[in-house]
């Protein structure tokens, strides 16, 4: 056949090359890279505490030292406990350390640390389920049985609470249980309804309760074999903070209103001082590597402005903002100055801008596994 007749098949080939690079084909080199700029994944405090006798006063100090997030405890006494804990993880160790006390842990204290408060349960059996997941604390708060008289339909609702260790800022929590598995008490899988769910915030909190429902199982059954699935959590290990010129350094010259850290890039548009209120808009650049967000899930709203005067002690908090423009990535706030009954402020040339963002987020899967749970 003459060559010419496969001109065309060449000149396509070399178009589809062009068009779609090594990079961009699937292929051994293109497979499995991560941004280089990836924020990295939270790593679980740990703690080590080998004592065959120490006071739970004394245990929850090394706790907290270890762990740089304390702990605290509301009982009458202070009990002797025999603990033999060696890199445990955050969760781990404090339940392993409210146990021997006698007591269990409790996530809202109330001064932001949890609480060990006395387990006043008179019968111990059944036990608590809880899962630990690196930073994670899954436990089963209740177990209720329903039947729904309209559909002849029973099932049970499983409360199962998600906590995180304190150090971290959880803003999103799926609550769509995935790769969810359910045995019954001897070994048989049990089939599951299509799972349900969303992405819900959570930023502020401590911990989340999820409801999952669940296909009940014989009247016969005492208990479930096996539960066992995944939610996941989108957050930040730290805030950043920026700081900033004067007002009127920052107004005179351009270059002084953009500071990056982290992969983090914070810009400053130029001020605008009026007489009755001052505007500044701030963009915030997240890496390339962090999560992606839905458009309606604000990742901003742990930002925080403030300005801060030559003393170096007042502040001055802003008295409202507008969201401007808003992606998975980037962020345009414009935020307000203006005097109130308490505070006045000024000449501006005494306010220095501070801004505090997050250093990129992650999502973190949280596997938990339930076995032999005992049912109502």
């Amino acid at each position: 056949m003459p060559l010419y007749r496969f001109a065309p098949l060449v000149t396509i080939l070399l178009c589809t090359a062009c068009l779609f690079p090594a990079s961009a084909r699937p292929g051994k080199a293109g497979r499995g890279q991560e941004p280089a700029d990836k924020p990295a994944a939270p790593v679980p405090r740990k703690a080590t505490l080998q004592e065959d006798r120490i006071s739970l006063s004394k245990a929850l100090q090394a706790f907290a030292v270890q762990t740089k997030c304390p702990a605290r405890t509301a009982l009458d006494d202070d009990p002797p406990l025999q603990l033999n804990l060696k890199d445990a993880g955050y969760w781990q160790a404090l339940d392993t350390i409210a146990r021997a006390a006698g007591a269990r842990v409790n996530l809202y204290g109330g001064d932001g640390a949890p609480v060990l408060v006395k387990d006043t349960k008179t019968n111990k059996d059944p036990k608590q389920p809880v899962s630990h997941s690196g930073i994670f604390r899954i436990a089963m708060q209740r177990l209720n049985a329903t039947l729904d008289y309209e559909t002849g339909m029973s099932s049970y609702r499983a409360s199962v609470e998600v906590a995180w260790e304190p150090h971290f800022l959880s803003y999103f929590l799926e609550t769509r249980a995935e790769n969810l598995v359910m045995h019954d008490a001897n070994g048989n899988p049990v089939r599951m309804p299509p799972p349900g769910g969303s992405w819900v915030p959570v930023e502020g909190r401590k911990a989340f309760v999820v409801d999952l429902t669940l296909p009940a199982l014989p009247r016969a059954a005492d208990r479930i074999g096996l539960l066992k699935g995944a939610f996941a959590v989108r957050g930040t290990s730290r805030m950043l903070e920026f700081e900033f010129d004067t007002l009127d350094k920052l107004k005179a010259d351009a270059n002084r209103r953009s500071k990056k850290a982290a992969g983090v890039t914070v810009s400053v548009g130029e001020p605008n001082l009026g007489t009755r209120v001052w505007k500044i808009e701030v963009t915030t650049l997240l890496p390339d590597g962090s999560a992606d967000f839905d458009s309606h899930q604000f990742w901003d709203v742990g930002n925080q402005i403030y300005l801060r005067h030559r003393d170096g002690k007042t502040r001055l908090r802003s008295t409202g903002y507008n969201r401007n423009r808003a992606t998975s990535r980037k962020v345009v706030l414009e935020y307000f100055f203006e005097d109130t009954p308490q505070q006045k402020r000024g000449d501006y040339t005494n306010w220095r801008l501070v801004y505090r963002a997050p250093a990129g987020f992650v999502e973190v899967p949280v596997p938990f596994e339930f076995k032999n749970v005992r049912l109502p």
